[in-house]
């Protein structure tokens, strides 16, 4: 029931969304599977779950096979201090 060709294209299509989610600095995977809530509600059981699953094991895969930084802790924000021009040299 699972190994259809639509349920492998879901599962490629949410591992795809879950690595291009683990690259963006303020997207996780928890507030892309937030943003697919309204999509998934209007499919069936098991294709949902297979998107979500897809998701969740893609972001996983691209954190960890390939650290970006891109956490949203590491994002540079306007609240952070410019550093002084250093008198080093003077």
């Amino acid at each position: 029931m699972a190994l259809t060709a639509q349920n492998l294209a879901w599962a490629a299509g949410g591992a795809w969304l879950g690595s291009c989610a683990a690259a963006l600095p303020r997207l996780g995977p928890l507030a892309l599977l937030a943003l697919l809530l309204p999509l998934v509600r209007a499919m069936d059981a098991v294709p949902a779950l297979i998107l979500l699953t897809g998701v969740v094991v893609g972001s996983q895969h691209r954190q960890h096979a390939l650290p970006t930084g891109a956490d949203a802790g590491d994002a540079a924000t306007a609240a952070e201090p410019v550093a002084a021009p250093s008198s080093a040299g003077a």
